[in-house]
């Protein structure tokens, strides 16, 4: 929809106008959060299906979190402004699958370690696919085996 301005706005709230439209530069976000949802998507449909490890995905991952954090705090803000309950149910919504997907990728990334931990500790090249924290958290899968004898 065409303002008098000649920029291009969408139904919903806007920070620079009185009307409830939103403006491109509103929705300049808003489509890169949809593509970092179709990448963690991906990412995680690639993890569930691969055999082995794959690589992590760090800056797909921070940019996630990031855009979750901003989501909750534009939910916050649309709450307070009394938003329509409709609306605010959809960006809820969709706070709640962006979270799945992170938690799913990372939880699926969790359980590939532990079954095969000693297999990815002397593979170096499944090794350097393990971010920082990963690897820290196989060392202690790893060093519980030794432990118990699993």
């Amino acid at each position: 929809m065409e303002n008098g301005e000649g920029t291009t706005s969408y139904p919903g709230p806007s920070n620079n106008s009185s009307q409830a439209f939103w403006t491109q530069e509103d929705t300049a976000d808003v489509s890169g959060a949809a593509t970092d949802v179709e990448l963690l998507k991906r990412a995680w449909r690639n993890e569930k299906a691969a055999p082995e490890i794959l690589t992590f995905q760090n800056d797909l991952v921070q940019r996630s979190r990031e855009q979750i954090q901003l989501l909750e705090e534009a939910i916050e803000a649309f709450a307070e402004s009394g938003t329509d309950d409709l609306m605010l149910s959809l960006y809820r919504m969709d706070l709640d699958r962006t979270l799945f997907l992170l938690r799913s990728y990372l939880r699926t990334r969790l359980q590939k370690i532990e079954k095969y931990v000693i297999y990815i500790s002397i593979t170096e090249e499944l090794w350097n696919r393990l971010s920082k924290p990963e690897q820290k958290f196989a060392e202690k899968v790893n060093s519980n085996c030794y432990r118990y004898n699993l």
